[in-house]
């Protein structure tokens, strides 16, 4: 199967859509197996409209020829191994052109300036190539655009305040894994149509402003990985359609706000670690109920018990408090509600009292408690089928059980009341001792801590000898002067 380089290819495949006069409108060979180059014979199909092969294995660069076809309203080339920079010859396609798609590519050089006269187009995807520069601030002309999407290249610059100008009706806007640096201007608030903002992975700083409130349709927020600073804005809690949440890995402070309870219907997962958090867990977030899976506030600044009111999280998968400053006990409630719980991180904090039994979390997978205060018998032995890694250490009260699950392919127990007698039950995984860095969540990687484990070693104290003296006279079984069953009459 070939392109056809004229428009007697117009009855040859089914993948071609004619016009009443004969002319090819319609080229539409995605997922065909196609290899080679772009014909440059295309641009003579001059009735040509939408232009599709995507998922291919075409390479070289995108002929500049393609300007010629005037008509064209939908150009997609995603997902094959095209080379060379964007022609700006296509700004010629004007207004006609609608949705532009050349993501997944090895496309470098820059944004033409000259796509500016795409005044009608909805979609721009241009993710995963290689482009470098500026977002052009002309671009605030797609008063039409809906899907901006320019992620995962290695754009540099500011965001252009001018995209405020951008279509109201503006719904995914992209640009997460790049270099893009300076503040979020607050005028792009006026994009009140907002499902989807991702600026993960970037150099951007500054607060969050507080008039994006009017995102009132967001579902999915990522903007971990900056430099972000300030406080969470409350008004964000009039998001009640977020699912994901996630400000990890940037600056900000202040308390988590309560007032995101309102977002009780719809977050699925919630993140803000390694930021400066401080305060208390918010006692409203439990109204959450069956609706969060994956709660992460881990190495913050965070304080006072681990709420009991969480046990209302029917649905939670995921649950890391790590690296803060936690006190009290393990919320013996938890128990109640929370049987889809898969890991649980809480290393790392001043947590301390026995640890209540698992038995209700059948899905258990990851259990870490390092670095607390525990005390007691670990209440793990034939109760969790499917836990794989118990990570115990650095609790210097805590003791370890006769019997473990047999699955497990990690424990660790240095400073705790572990003693040699686990040496031959795990000869090499259960003498470990991993690093604090290794502990958190969402960093934690079971492969990457058993590879650690066995360079992390440690000996094990013998277990203590007792010696049992056998009484030679009967022990009584009342005190003295009491009345037993045996004795009354």
């Amino acid at each position: 199967m070939a392109l056809p380089s004229n428009e007697n290819g117009c009855n040859l495949f089914a993948e071609i859509t004619c016009d009443g006069n004969g002319a090819i409108t319609t080229l539409n060979f995605t997922r065909k197996g196609l290899s080679g180059t772009l014909p440059v014979s295309l641009a003579n199909l001059s009735s040509l409209k939408y232009f599709l092969v995507s998922n291919n294995s075409f390479s070289g660069t995108l002929p500049s020829e393609y300007s010629l076809l005037r008509n064209l309203t939908t150009f997609t080339v995603s997902s094959n191994n095209l080379t060379g920079s964007l022609p700006p010859k296509y700004s010629l396609w004007g207004a006609s052109l609608l949705y532009f798609d050349v993501g997944q590519n090895n496309i470098s050089g820059t944004l033409p300036a000259a796509y500016s006269n795409w005044s009608k187009l909805y979609w721009f995807q241009v993710k995963v190539n290689q482009i470098i520069g500026s977002l052009p601030p002309d671009y605030r002309s797609f008063t039409a655009i809906e899907y901006f999407d320019v992620s995962s290249n290695m754009l540099s610059g500011t965001l252009p305040s001018s995209y405020a100008a951008m279509s109201s009706r503006m719904s995914l806007f992209s640009c997460e894994n790049n270099m893009l640096s300076g503040p979020l201007p607050p005028l792009y608030a006026q994009w009140t149509s907002l499902t989807s903002i991702s600026l993960y992975d970037n150099l951007l700083d500054g607060p969050l402003p507080a008039e994006y409130s009017k995102w009132t349709l967001t579902v999915y927020c990522n903007i971990g990985y900056n430099n972000f600073t300030g406080t969470l804005p409350a008004s964000y809690a009039a998001w009640t359609m977020v699912r994901i949440f996630s400000v990890s890995f940037n600056n900000p402070s202040g308390t988590l706000p309560s007032e995101y309870v309102a977002w009780n219907r719809s977050i699925s997962r919630f993140s803000v670690s390694k930021n400066h958090f401080s305060g208390t867990l918010p006692l409203s977030y439990s109204d959450w109920g069956a609706s969060i899976s994956t709660f992460d506030a881990s190495t913050n600044s965070l304080s006072g018990t681990l709420p009991t009111e969480y046990q209302q999280w029917s649905s939670v998968t995921d649950f890391s408090a790590s690296n803060n400053r936690f006190s009290g006990v393990l919320p013996i409630s938890w128990n109640a509600q929370m049987r889809q719980l898969s890991s649980l991180f809480v290393a790392n904090n001043l947590l301390e009292g026995s640890i209540p039994s698992f038995a209700s979390y059948p899905q258990l997978k990851v259990l870490i408690l390092a670095f607390n205060n525990f005390s007691g018998t670990l209440p793990v032995a034939a109760l969790l089928p499917t836990l794989q890694a118990l990570i115990a250490q650095n609790n210097s009260l805590l003791f370890f059980p006769s019997a473990l699950p047999k699955n497990l392919s990690l424990v660790t127990g240095c400073g705790t009341n572990l003693c040699g007698i686990y040496s031959t039950y795990f000869p090499i995984f259960f003498s470990s001792c991993l690093p604090i860095t290794l502990l958190g969540a969402p960093s934690f990687d079971l492969t990457v801590a058993l590879k650690a484990a066995g360079s992390n070693l440690f000996v094990a104290p013998p277990c203590p000898t007792t010696t049992t003296t056998i009484p030679t006279t009967r022990v009584p079984h009342a005190a003295s002067g009491a009345t037993t069953n045996g004795d009354r009459q």
